[in-house]
C-alpha cells in the first residue's frame, strides 16, 4: 500500500521547525514547540469525546484540566513572544470548548452548526410560532404582574421560576430524545434550542425581579 504524502494528510507543517504537525496535536511531535488552534478540529475531538448530546459533563473534567496544565501561560513565561501568543489562543480555544460542550444548550447549539444545517434554520420563523407566542405572552404577563411590594411577590416568583424550570426540564427530555434518533430533525432540535434559550433569559428576568425585593428588604 502506498502511504499518502504529507499534503494528502490531515496536517500541517510547525511554524518553528516546519516538522509535521498532525490535525488536532496542540506541540510539534519534532520540537515540542506548541501550535495554533486548529480550526478544523471540534470541540467533541478535543476531549476525546464522541460527539453527542448525551454526555457524562464529568467525564470533561480530566482532559479539560491536563489540557488546561499544558497550555497555562504560566508555562510560556520565558518562552517567545509567539509562543506566548499562541499559549493565550490555546487557552481561550479549550475553555470556549469546554463551556461549549459542558453546557446542554449550547452543546444542542454546536451539534446544530457541526451538522451543517444550522444555515436552513429560519429564526424569524421560530419567533412566530404560535405555541411560542402564547408561552412567551403568558410568561412575561405573569411576571409583570408581580408587585414588588405585595408581600406575597417572592413566593409568586417561586412559583414562577418552579414553573420555567419543568419547561427547561421538558425541552432537556426533548433535545435528548432528537438528538438520540438515528435520523435527526434538525429543525425540531432547532425550535427546542430556541424555546430553551427563552425560558433562560426568562429566568435572569426573574433574577432582575428578585434582586428588587431583596433591596426593598434591606
Amino acid at each position: 500500500m502506498v502511504n499518502p504524502s504529507r499534503s494528502e494528510q490531515a496536517g500541517s507543517f510547525c511554524w518553528s521547525c516546519q516538522g509535521w504537525v498532525a490535525v488536532g496535536s496542540a506541540f510539534c511531535a519534532t520540537c515540542q514547540v506548541i501550535q495554533p488552534v486548529a480550526a478544523q478540529v471540534d470541540f467533541f475531538a478535543l476531549f476525546s469525546l464522541s460527539a453527542a448530546f448525551d454526555l457524562d459533563a464529568a467525564r470533561l473534567q480530566q482532559p479539560y484540566q491536563d489540557l488546561q496544565r499544558a497550555f497555562h501561560p504560566d508555562r510560556f513565561v520565558q518562552r517567545s513572544a509567539t509562543e506566548r501568543r499562541l499559549s493565550l489562543e490555546q487557552v481561550t480555544h479549550l475553555n470556549r470548548a469546554y463551556q461549549t460542550v459542558k453546557d446542554p444548550l449550547l452543546r444542542s447549539e454546536y451539534l446544530l452548526e457541526r451538522s451543517g444545517q444550522g444555515g436552513a434554520i429560519d429564526e424569524k420563523a421560530l419567533n412566530r410560532e404560535p405555541a411560542f407566542l402564547m408561552e412567551v405572552m403568558e410568561q412575561r404577563e405573569a411576571l409583570e404582574e408581580v408587585e414588588i411590594t405585595d408581600p406575597q411577590a417572592m413566593q409568586r416568583l417561586q412559583s414562577l421560576r418552579r414553573e420555567a424550570d419543568q419547561r427547561i426540564a421538558q425541552e432537556l427530555a426533548a433535545l435528548r430524545a432528537l438528538h438520540g434518533a438515528t435520523a435527526v430533525d434538525w429543525q425540531a432540535v432547532a425550535r427546542c434550542n430556541h424555546r430553551l434559550r427563552y425560558q433562560r433569559r426568562f429566568l435572569e428576568a426573574m433574577d432582575q425581579v428578585e434582586e428588587q425585593l431583596w433591596q426593598q428588604d434591606g
